[in-house]
């Protein structure tokens, strides 16, 4: 019987050391996969709003809501259940950064600031 618990214990352990490795082949970077993937696709007709709304108005607008109707009918949908997916904007008039989170495989969070584009980076 003892055998059996010092195996089972090995095994959780193993399985705990693959888990959270950082060359887990069940875990994706961050910026890969389902959610991140969605909000890449719906993404860019935003910010080419947003860059309409700064060439008429020569700021960038203080909240997403200021481009509907004129700009955007709705905000894009990036929501994912499966992932929790949420998105951030913040303006400082000349200058913007839209960002979303999503959870599962860990904590990510991609960042869009003009010109650099996108960058993510995330945590187990």
């Amino acid at each position: 019987m003892r055998w059996l618990i010092a195996f089972a214990v090995c095994a959780v352990a193993i399985f705990i050391a693959v888990w959270f490795s950082p060359m887990n082949p069940w875990q994706e970077p961050p910026g890969e996969g389902e959610a991140s993937l969605k909000a890449f696709k719906n993404l860019p007709v935003l910010i080419q709003a947003l860059e309409k709304f700064h060439a008429d108005n020569g700021s960038y607008p203080t909240d997403l809501e200021a481009l509907i109707p004129r700009y955007l009918a709705k905000l894009p949908d990036i929501s994912s259940e499966k992932h929790n997916t949420s998105l951030k904007y913040f303006s400082k008039g000349k200058v913007y950064e839209l960002s979303f989170k999503y959870y599962r495989p860990g904590i990510n969070s991609c960042t869009y600031t003009f010109p650099q584009g996108w960058g993510c980076m995330g945590y187990f």
